[in-house]
């Protein structure tokens, strides 16, 4: 499965802030004991990932204007 965001705007923006996120997954599949989502599991994974991409495009964002007001 896969899921994918768009974000969309109207216009130049300052600031986006992206907040209220959790990521969760379990399996359905279960044993023949009917453990399905009990007992041990791994981990659930935090989307650490995230904060570091939406930094990397603020700062592309940045970059870009930067250039722009040089031009001008």
């Amino acid at each position: 499965m896969n899921f994918i965001a768009t974000l969309n705007f109207n216009g130049p923006i300052s600031e986006v802030t992206l907040s209220n996120f959790g990521v969760r997954y379990q399996s359905i599949t279960g044993t023949s004991l009917g453990t399905s989502g009990t007992g041990k599991g791994t981990p659930i994974p935090t989307p650490a990932l995230l904060p570091g991409l939406v930094g990397l495009g603020v700062a592309a964002l940045r970059k870009r204007r930067n250039a722009d007001e040089e031009v001008a």
